[in-house]
């Protein structure tokens, strides 16, 4: 599933899902933002707390296109 198909379903604003994954700063809502429209993949790290928080429904595979 995409990052942006889950913030959707669970009605999460940018900001919102920034705090549930644990993105913290000043720019956290704007990186969101970004993973969700694809414009940017996130760092390992974050791969991995999206991966843990969403329960397996956004992987790191998802990010790509194949």
């Amino acid at each position: 599933m995409k990052l942006n198909d889950f913030r959707k379903k669970n009605s999460f604003t940018f900001k919102g899902l920034a705090k549930f994954i644990g993105v913290e700063g000043n720019s956290c809502q704007s990186t969101v933002q970004r993973w969700c429209m694809g414009k940017r993949i996130p760092e390992k790290k974050f791969m991995e707390k999206i991966f843990k928080v969403t329960k397996g429904k956004v992987a790191p595979n998802d990010f790509y296109e194949i």
